[in-house]
Formats: C-alpha cells, structure tokens, sequence
C-alpha cells in the first residue's frame, strides 16, 4: 500500500499527521502543513507583485492584499488556529470575488475554482494538526 498522499487531498493519513504532532517544532518551512501554507501564500504574493508590474493587477489592490495576508500568515506560522481559520475564510472570500468579477467580466471562473482547489486543503491540514495538539494538550492537562 501507497503511503504517499495526494498533495491536493483533504484527507491526511494517520501517519502524517502524528508525523507533523510529534515533530511540530523541528519540521522546516517546508515540510509542516503550516510552513507549506506560508510558502504557498508566499508564491501568490510574488505573482501578484509581478502581475501588478506587468499591469494586470492593480498596484493598490496587491498591496493592500499583502498587508493583510502577511499579517494572518506571520500568525499562521506561529501556529495560532484562529489565524487559520481566518486565511481559510479569507482565501475563500477572495476566490468567490475573484470568480464574481472574472464572470462580470466575461471571462470563466474555473482558475478562480483550481486555485481554492489546490490551496485550502493545505490549510484545512494545517488546522488539522493544530485541532489535534489542542486535544492533546487538553488530555495531558
């Protein structure tokens, strides 16, 4: 059997996530759930700054995007659940923007769709394992 899971899935096999619990403070940026959040977010920030450039997007739009991504993912890094959550509805809000204004503008709202699509389970992981440390150190308590 398979152990190796498909990156876009909700579902995280038990393995993993007592992989990330045990190891949730010598994990890097790249190998925790939330690290991998953070450095998605990163990436998106990046194209959207350059997009801005190239005057796809508007300057104002990408820095005030950025002001407020930045500021829930440096919380997401420090493992805070509710700044979790909050990007979750955040991201989602923004997509369903997205998709409003490209079908206003006569365009297919598909990438909008693709991008929640690869992006939320991340979070949904990263919450996740937060859940389960928060329950664990309820039992240990």
């Amino acid at each position: 059997m398979n152990n190796k899971q498909n990156p876009w899935s909700w579902r995280t096999n038990p393995e993993e996530l007592t992989n990330q619990i045990n190891n949730y403070e010598v994990l890097g940026i790249t190998k925790s759930f939330k690290g991998i959040v953070v450095l998605i977010f990163c990436g998106i920030s990046l194209i959207s700054v350059a997009l801005s450039f190239f005057g796809l997007l508007l300057l104002s739009d990408v820095i005030i995007s950025l002001i407020i991504y930045l500021a829930v993912l440096i919380f997401v890094y420090k493992g805070h659940r509710w700044a979790m959550v909050v990007l979750m509805v955040i991201w989602t809000l923004d997509k369903v923007y997205t998709m409003y204004l490209s079908v206003q503008l006569g365009f297919s709202p598909v990438n909008s769709i693709i991008w929640w699509l690869i992006v939320t389970p991340y979070i949904y992981k990263a919450i996740k394992v937060e859940n389960m440390r928060r329950k664990i150190n309820l039992i240990n308590k």
